[in-house]
C-alpha cells in the first residue's frame, strides 16, 4: 500500500495535517515521497489502529509489531505504556 492510498483509509490529507498539526503540504510531501516520518508513523499507527498498517509496513520496510503500545484504560489517572511481548 503506499502512503496516498494509506492516508485515504485513515481520513485524508486535510484531516491527517489537522490531527497532527502540521501543515497540508507537509503531508503532501509525504505522499510526494512515498514515506512517512518515523515519529508520525508510530502516532498514527497508535491513532488510526488496523491490518493496513501490515500493508503499508511491508512496502516499506517498516516495523509494526515493534512499536511501543498504549493502551489507555477509563477511569486511569495516567495512560499505561508497555512494550509488545512484555
Amino acid at each position: 500500500m503506499d502512503t496516498k492510498t494509506l492516508l485515504k483509509h485513515i481520513g485524508g490529507q486535510a484531516a491527517i495535517a489537522r490531527e497532527c498539526r502540521i501543515s497540508e503540504s507537509a503531508v503532501s510531501q509525504w505522499v510526494d515521497d512515498d514515506s512517512i516520518p518515523d515519529a508520525r508513523f508510530m502516532y498514527l499507527q497508535l491513532a488510526h489502529p488496523g491490518p493496513h498498517w501490515e500493508a503499508y509496513a511491508a512496502r516499506h520496510g517498516q516495523d509494526t509489531k515493534n512499536s511501543a503500545h498504549v493502551a489507555v484504560v477509563r477511569g486511569a489517572p495516567e495512560p499505561t505504556v508497555t512494550e509488545p511481548g512484555v
